[in-house]
Formats: structure tokens, C-alpha cells, sequence
């Protein structure tokens, strides 16, 4: 099974036919789905969320509606046609929705959860208030299962991903994967409680194999930090954090704090190079329907919600961003181009950041 790509090409990981069984079974227990649910599954097979749906809904003796691709258009309309109550939100799909007109009907649905994967804490009450629905979400991957989830019946917390479950073990280790103190940024590394609920290796690449599974742990390539009480947080990817004049900033953060404008409906964060060394931060957002917004404006707008070295540098609304099949951007696909010639930069455009607020060198009627 081939892992999404969005930081680089797709490795193939070799999976058994009992780690497949039992991410379904894992995926309906987090979602504590029934034999009356209806799943929705618009995710091509050859993914891995695609096999697990469906490896749930057997389970469960349930109902499928499969769908070729995903239609934000008539997303709605099949959910009730259809009585569907489980789909899973992976990648940008929750912020897609949500970026629609609002209509009074949104909350007369069928659903009673929503996969949310990622569950950005800036979105999650409006979406369950709007569309009458309970999300839940995970921290997991092609390669390890879900060894850390939340379900309906846990309490949410604002932007942790859950507790861990109990098929596996996890640690938050440092670059010599000596586990680091409570609530100290690190790697998360995962292994597994009973036989065979890890992949194997990837296929054909010896050495990325024992670098993954090295020390008899799993290292997922994320970072990420636990509370005292055992509740987990998602940082970045390990690919995904830059750094700029001599700070450590997570795009992922950031990503969210773009998101806190009501304009905005997704925001991608990536680094661009700098010319003194380092990183530039670079933010792409698009835009909720019928909104608008300046750059001038989202410059502000983080300005007033960011630390000052986390602030980009570089703007872009764009329409869309590069996908895979399964709607999760493909970052190193936006890295690799860079900054372009409609671009937004604040520097070239006369704006200086201070410690507290922005200033420009153009008039403020400009």
C-alpha cells in the first residue's frame, strides 16, 4: 500500500492481510459505528483509507455508498439521499465544506460523525454546530495504524489529536530517541502492543526501512508532545518546519492561525529560500465562497495573531491547491516551484514589521 506523497514521492509499504482487518476494526471502534451506519467512501482503493472503510463496514455489517471521486458541489444532497452517517474529512475536505454558503438546511443530516483528519481546532465547533454532527479524529499513518485517537465519547481538547489507544505504545523522543520530558516538543515514535499492527518495510528501499524502524520503534517523521495527562499534540511534519532567523516555527501553526480569518477557508504554509540564510515563511490561502480579502489585509490579520518571527513574508490566494487522490496537499509540489511572479512580497511592497504591529511606507489610503 502506497503512502499519500505529500512530501515527496510515495513509498510502498508492505502490509499484512491482519493489519488491514484490523484498521478497520480500529476505525470502527473510534467512530463507534453499528450495523445501521451508512459509510460514505468517495477515497480510491489504492490508498489506504479506502481499504479501511471498507474493512469496517464489513465488520460492522454495515452499509457502504461508494462514490468515484468526492463533489463538494453535491456532497449534501448524497449524504441525505443516501442517509449517510460516517465519512472521513481527510485533508482539506472539512474546510472545503465549510467554505460553502451556508444554507438552513445544513444541519438536518443523517451524520453522526465525521473523521476529521486533521481536526483543526479553529474549525471544529462551527462544523459540528453547522452540520449536525460529532467529529472525531486520529493521529495515524499507512505505516502505523492508529495508535492515538479521540472518539465521540472522549472530551474535547482544542487541537490535540487524542490519547493513546490501547494496541500500541508511544513516546516522544529526542534526535537520539531518548524520550523527552512532559510537554517538551520531540519526534513521535510508535510500536505495537499485539503482533502485526505495523507495516513490514517499504518495498525496495532497504535503507529507509532501517531508519524508520530503528531502535524497535516505529519514527512516524512527526513531531509532537504530550500533557500531563496523556493527551497528544501534532506539531508539524519533521519535512514541514523551517526555521527563520534563528526560531523554530511549525507550518502547521501557522496554517491554523492563518485559518483564525473568517475569510479564510484553508491555508497552506511552506518555507521559501532566504537570501540571508534560513527560511522565508510562505503562506498560500484560499478563500471561504464570496469572500474576499487583500493581501494587505491577511498581513495584518497575522500580524495581530502571530509571534513576530512567525509572520510570513510571502502571500499568495490562490483558487486550489495541488492534491493527491485523497485531497492532501502536495507540499513538496508547492516548494519545489517557490515564490512566483504574482506572489505577494511584503518586503518588495514597502511593509516593515515591528516588535507589535506592521508599518508601511505607502500612504494608508493606499
Amino acid at each position: 500500500m502506497f503512502t499519500s506523497g505529500t512530501t515527496g514521492p510515495s513509498k510502498g509499504v508492505l502490509l499484512s492481510h491482519h493489519y488491514l482487518a484490523a484498521y478497520g476494526l480500529m476505525y470502527a471502534e473510534v467512530n463507534q459505528l453499528k450495523a445501521d451506519d451508512v459509510i460514505l467512501n468517495f477515497l480510491p482503493f489504492f490508498h489506504v483509507s479506502g481499504k479501511f472503510l471498507t474493512m469496517a463496514t464489513l465488520a460492522m455489517d454495515a452499509r457502504m455508498h461508494l462514490q468515484p471521486r468526492l463533489s463538494v458541489t453535491t456532497f449534501w444532497e448524497e449524504i441525505r439521499k443516501y442517509g449517510v452517517t460516517n465519512f472521513v474529512g481527510v485533508g482539506g475536505v472539512c474546510n472545503m465544506l465549510l467554505a460553502q454558503t451556508r444554507r438552513p438546511e445544513d444541519a438536518q443530516t443523517s451524520l453522526r460523525t465525521v473523521y476529521a483528519v486533521p481536526d483543526p481546532a479553529d474549525i471544529h465547533r462551527e462544523f459540528e454546530e453547522r452540520f449536525g454532527c460529532t467529529m472525531t479524529t486520529v493521529f495515524g499513518s499507512t505505516e502505523a495504524g492508529l495508535p492515538i485517537f479521540r472518539g465521540p465519547s472522549h472530551e474535547y481538547r482544542p487541537g490535540s489529536c487524542g490519547q493513546q489507544s490501547p494496541y500500541y505504545e508511544i513516546r516522544v523522543v529526542d534526535d537520539r530517541d531518548q524520550e523527552v520530558p512532559v510537554g517538551e516538543s520531540g519526534d513521535i515514535v510508535v510500536r505495537s502492543r499485539r503482533p502485526y499492527l505495523l507495516g513490514s518495510g517499504y518495498i525496495g528501499m532497504p535503507e529507509r526501512t532501517v531508519e524508520a524502524w530503528r531502535n524497535l520503534w516505529f519514527h512516524t517523521g512527526d513531531r509532537g508532545r504530550v500533557d500531563a495527562d496523556g493527551w497528544y499534540w501534532f506539531e508539524d511534519r519533521s519535512s514541514d518546519s523551517m526555521r527563520r532567523r534563528g526560531e523554530n516555527i511549525s507550518s502547521f501553526e501557522v496554517e491554523m492561525l492563518v485559518c483564525r480569518h473568517p475569510a479564510v477557508a484553508e491555508a497552506v504554509v511552506v518555507a521559501a529560500p532566504s537570501s540571508v540564510g534560513e527560511d522565508e515563511v510562505w503562506v498560500l490561502a484560499k478563500l471561504r465562497d464570496e469572500a474576499s480579502l487583500t493581501h494587505e489585509g491577511l498581513l495584518l490579520h497575522c500580524a495581530a495573531v502571530m509571534p513576530y518571527f512567525m509572520i510570513p513574508r510571502y502571500f499568495d490566494i490562490v483558487e486550489e491547491f495541488p492534491r493527491t487522490p485523497t485531497a492532501k496537499v502536495e507540499k513538496y509540489k508547492i516548494r519545489s516551484t517557490g515564490p512566483g511572479p504574482h506572489t505577494w512580497d511584503r518586503e518588495s511592497h514597502g511593509w516593515h514589521l515591528r516588535r507589535r504591529e506592521p508599518s508601511s511606507s505607502r500612504t494608508r489610503s493606499e
